[in-house]
């Protein structure tokens, strides 16, 4: 088994102290809840075997917005686009 993203996270952030973070596991078939860890948010995708999505920097940014509202960890980082893919 691989590093789990908390203590991936937790040794990424010794190295980055302001580092925020959202983890986005799949289920496994199970209902999970999600948490907030502090700068970590840990979310469980609905769906199953979720690294079979096409995931974009954008479709990170919805879900975001969508979940947690203000947008925070992507603000520097994915400005919103309009519709005519312009910023």
């Amino acid at each position: 088994m691989g590093v789990m993203p908390r203590e991936h996270f937790k040794n990424m952030r010794s190295l980055l102290p302001e580092l925020r973070g959202l983890a986005i596991l799949d289920n496994d078939g199970r209902q999970r809840g999600g948490s907030n860890e502090g700068a970590l948010l840990i979310s469980y995708w609905r769906r199953y075997e979720a690294e079979n999505y096409f995931i974009t920097p954008e479709l990170l940014r919805r879900f975001s917005l969508n979940h947690y509202g203000d947008g925070g960890l992507f603000l520097e980082c994915c400005p919103t686009r309009n519709t005519d893919g312009s910023r």
